[in-house]
């Protein structure tokens, strides 16, 4: 079985694979493979937003511990 840690990054590295991803050959040759590759393509650019969001977030989130850090750290250096 499977470590949780271990099937997370399977999963982040198929992602990150997924939003490399310019073409889609497998696609091509099926009666609607424009339809497929569309799809993909839509697929791999809401997964792009989503990456682009979730990296926001966590910016904002260090950027917010390292203000509280500075402030306790400047708080603690006055107490003495």
């Amino acid at each position: 079985m499977l470590q949780p840690d271990i099937g997370n990054q399977i999963v982040v590295k198929i992602a990150y694979s997924l939003m490399e991803q310019i073409t889609f050959p497998d696609l091509k040759n099926w009666e609607d493979s424009e339809d497929k590759i569309r799809d993909a393509d839509t697929a791999a650019e809401r997964l792009k937003a989503l990456h682009k969001k979730q990296q926001e977030e966590i910016e904002q989130q260090i950027s917010k511990e390292a203000q509280v850090f500075r402030v306790f750290t400047h708080s603690c250096v006055g107490a003495d």
